[in-house]
């Protein structure tokens, strides 16, 4: 560790340090500037006071003293004025306390601060604005979960991930979409997570599905990705998921669908036309718009009265997922899914809209008593279920997605080819009583 370099100069001010100021260290980084500028001070006093004294006490270069001091006669020692207390003749040592003592307090106080090279001037952390590991740790697990309860404290993944040099509210093109997801996918794959906050967004400017393109509306940010939670199905799995990955979910309702087209529940939600379709129509939009990064990860669902393991790239949350526990629903996902980080603080993400208003979504849950109902989340952010015989799905991703949810994952290498990192997208889906696109 360097010490600072020093000038013999008398400073007419000490800068205060802005709540604004960067942390920085170094030779000429902001926080050592007020050490530096004391540290001038203290050397120009120092020097000041040696020559005034040298002039009318000798200095004494040993504890055996060079010259014979009477009673109350001074002389310099170790930096340090000292007065005679009993007579000192030629080669008597010098003990401070029993034949002399220390004759200026100001000239202790410097000696003791040339002696404390660690910290001379007593600074605190809490004066200088740095913080102990444990410190930082609780200020950055406070910050991270702000975003769960206050929606302007998420950030755009645009500028956390340095696509973009300089802010902008507008929509990423598809070139800096897909760069973003590609960051993600490297950085998860090195086992970087550093840069992952709950509810972070990507907004894109269109995605295309089943031949329908939706473009982004800055009223009601209809093609928002939000990051949801981080490695939420790592570890779990008959078949283990074990990469990194970051499930992705559509602020609001993208689209409307239905989870059947007839009035049934029978085999769960792994049996409906919407889970066919998310994994089929709506994925492959979400690959254009983002590129090949989907991961497809292994889910617990419940199949009506059982349950089974399931691929999921693109699908929609279970209730267990939304609310943390069963609402309207059988106890048949083993206790599986763990509530998703960015919906246990608030009912923020809960409540979702459609083309400006709010509407009702799909889970991933049948209804645990008839044969024909799905569970969803109402407008009003509380568990619900239906019985209607044409619902509308609302699809939101857990990845990157804009209808369903995805999960982002760094996969290992296969052969010769890379695998992606994947975007496992959850979708979620709205009601109505008419089919809407």
């Amino acid at each position: 560790m360097a010490n600072l370099s020093e000038e013999t100069k008398w400073e007419n001010g000490i800068y205060q340090l802005e709540i604004d100021d960067p942390l920085q260290g170094g030779a000429d980084g902001i926080d050592n500037v007020q050490a530096k500028q004391l540290a001038n001070r203290t050397r120009y006093l120092k020097e000041k006071i040696e020559s005034t004294q040298a002039k009318v006490a000798p200095v004494e270069a040993s504890e055996k003293s060079a010259h014979a001091y009477a009673i109350g006669e001074q002389f310099m020692y170790n930096d340090i004025l000292y007065t005679a207390s009993a007579e000192i003749a030629v080669g008597d040592t010098i003990t401070p306390g029993t034949n002399c003592s220390a004759s200026d307090e100001l000239v202790k106080q410097l000696a003791n601060h040339k002696s404390n090279i660690s910290n001379p001037h007593n600074t605190t952390a809490a004066q200088v604005g740095a913080y102990s590991k444990a410190q930082t740790d609780a200020l950055l697990a406070d910050l991270y979960a702000s975003a769960r309860t206050d929606e302007s404290k998420a950030r755009n993944l645009l500028d956390v991930l340095g696509i973009r040099s300089v802010h902008s509210d507008t929509p990423a093109t598809e070139a800096e979409a897909k760069g973003c997801i590609l960051e993600m996918h490297n950085r998860l794959q090195a086992g970087d997570t550093s840069w992952y906050r709950d509810c972070d967004y990507l907004d894109l400017a269109s995605i295309t599905v089943d031949g329908n393109t939706y473009t982004w509306n800055a009223s009601y940010k209809n093609l928002r990705l939000m990051n949801m939670g981080l490695n939420v199905y790592k570890g779990a799995g008959d078949t283990e998921n074990t990469q990194n990955h970051v499930v992705m979910q559509f602020r609001n309702c993208v689209l409307t669908k239905q989870m059947n087209a007839t009035n049934t529940n029978t085999g769960g939600y792994a049996s409906s036309e919407l889970y066919s379709w998310l994994n089929d129509k709506f994925k492959a939009g979400l690959v254009a718009a983002l590129g090949n990064y989907l991961y497809t990860v292994r889910r617990l669902l419940s199949t009506k009265s059982s349950w089974a393991w399931a691929d999921d790239t693109v699908f929609l949350p279970t209730e267990h997922e939304i609310w943390g526990t069963n609402v309207w629903s059988e106890e048949w996902d083993g206790g599986f899914q763990a509530q998703w980080p960015a919906y246990k603080d608030s009912a923020i993400y809960k409540v979702k809209k459609h083309n400006g208003s709010r509407m009702w979504w799909w889970e991933a849950t049948p209804f645990k008593d008839n044969a024909v109902s799905f569970c969803y989340v109402s407008c009003g952010g509380s568990a619900s279920y239906s019985t209607m015989p044409v619902l509308l799905v609302e699809c939101r991703p857990l990845s990157v997605s804009r209808s369903g949810t995805k999960i982002l994952k760094s996969r290992p290498l296969v052969g010769r080819r890379k695998e992606k990192c994947v975007i496992i997208l959850l979708s979620r889906v709205s009601g109505s009583k008419k089919n809407m696109f």
